[in-house]
């Protein structure tokens, strides 16, 4: 008589499934944390200042406390010319700065200038002003900066001065 012998049972899923659950597990975790850190910062948009930059450095008050010192430079802002843009805070905690250059009643396109930590409380970049071939223009400088993981955007209204008028 032949004895027959089978092969013990194996409960539970086999090597390959666990495979696939883990890298379908693996694949979830990074897109909830992808699509958690793309997710946008909530923004807080500062009333225009009233200080005119061509007359000196802006200093405005933020939420939450502190300053921010904002300066344009050489002045008179004139257009077609290289400008410095320098920006100063009172408190750290500030990333992410850029000033978005634009006409205050003719918008062009995007002119979004990053500004670089040039110290622990100052950044500092440089532009140019597109030539308005009607004169002096109205522009809107759009300080945007993060802190505490809100963008905060304080704008700020000046007339460039047009070369040779």
């Amino acid at each position: 008589m032949t004895v027959l012998s089978c092969p013990p049972l194996a409960f539970g899923p086999s090597r390959w499934v666990r495979i696939v659950v883990a890298l379908t597990a693996l694949c979830v975790v990074l897109t909830v944390g992808w699509i958690w850190a793309a997710r946008p910062l909530p923004e807080v948009v500062l009333p225009t200042s009233n200080c005119d930059l061509n007359l000196g450095p802006c200093n405005e008050r933020l939420p939450g406390g502190g300053e921010l010192r904002f300066e344009i430079g050489p002045r008179p802002i004139a257009a077609a010319a290289p400008l410095a843009l320098h920006l100063r805070v009172s408190e750290g905690g500030v990333r992410d700065v850029s000033v978005d250059l634009n006409g205050a009643v003719m918008k062009m396109v995007p002119n979004r200038v990053p500004l670089a930590a040039t110290g622990a409380l100052t950044f500092a970049g440089e532009a140019a002003l597109s030539l308005c071939v009607s004169g002096d223009m109205l522009w809107e400088a759009r300080v945007e900066f993060v802190r505490d993981g809100t963008r905060y955007v304080r704008p700020f209204l000046f007339t460039s001065q047009t070369p040779g008028t």
